[in-house]
This record gives structure tokens, sequence and C-alpha cells, in this order.
């Protein structure tokens, strides 16, 4: 007989449960194996690599201009001792700082519909239905009524 280790004996772990997980996870590694050998026979194929955007040759970017730190008069100031450290807290006036920018304007029907129908986001989208359609959730079936459960 099987002993299993106490932490896989409890009630959502039965011997049966563990070996058909493991029955799917070997069917799974066997489906993703020949899945890859067509693909590896196939190299000049609609999934060939390329390059989308710019390649960056290792350089940082240029750095931006400095910011102007505002003024502070500071009103009052705490401090407080936690943990062996020492924090410092300052009360400061306002510094009249200018209003942020306005967010920029939502993307329009038309710009969102040429985004989806770009080549690039369709392949993805059917590089994800393709390979992934085992985590699609599952729909439950209709009750009685015709209607959810």
């Amino acid at each position: 007989m099987m002993v299993l280790p106490e932490w896989l004996s409890g009630p959502m772990h039965s011997p049966a449960r563990s070996v058909l997980g493991l029955a799917l996870g070997l069917a799974h590694l066997v489906a993703v194996a020949f899945s890859q050998e067509e693909e590896a026979q196939d190299p000049a194929g609609d999934d060939s690599a390329r390059i989308i955007g710019p390649v960056a040759d290792g350089t940082p970017p240029a750095p931006g201009p400095p910011g102007e730190l505002p003024e502070f008069t500071i009103r009052s100031t705490t401090v407080v001792s936690k943990g062996g450290r020492r924090i410092v807290l300052h009360r400061v006036d306002d510094p009249n700082l200018p209003e942020p920018p306005p967010p920029p304007p939502p993307p329009t029907e038309e710009q969102l519909e040429a985004l989806r129908q770009s080549p690039e986001v369709l392949k993805a989208r059917e590089d994800m239905e393709r390979d992934h359609y085992w985590r699609r959730p599952r729909q439950a079936p209709a009750g009685p009524e015709g209607g959810e459960r």
C-alpha cells in the first residue's frame, strides 16, 4: 500500500486524485512535445521570429532635465523612534505647487478598432487562443429553466 505524506493525506488529497493529476500532467507534456516537434519541422512558417520596435544597444538613456525643488517652510518637527530607527517628520506650509497636467484623452473607437485589427494584436490573439485553450473558463451548463445555475 502506498503511504502518503501527512500534507497530502487530507480530505482534498486522495491517492486517486494524485494519480489523475499526474496522468493529466503527463498528457499535457506529451501534447506540448508533439506541438513543438511540428513547429520545429516548419521553421519558415508564420511563426518565424521578428523584432517589433527599436532594439536597445545597451547604452543608458540620456538623463532628463534637472527638476526644480520647491521651497518648503517647516512649521513643526517631530522625531519618532521605532525599532531602533529614528524617523523625522516635518510639517510644512503649502508650497503652492502648480497643478499637474491633465490626463491624456481616452482613445477614440476608431483608434481602438485600428489597434484591435493590427497584425501584431491579431497574431498575439491567435497564439494565445491556440497555446492556452486549456486555460479558458468552462461555461456552466444551463439550468432546468434554460438560465444559468
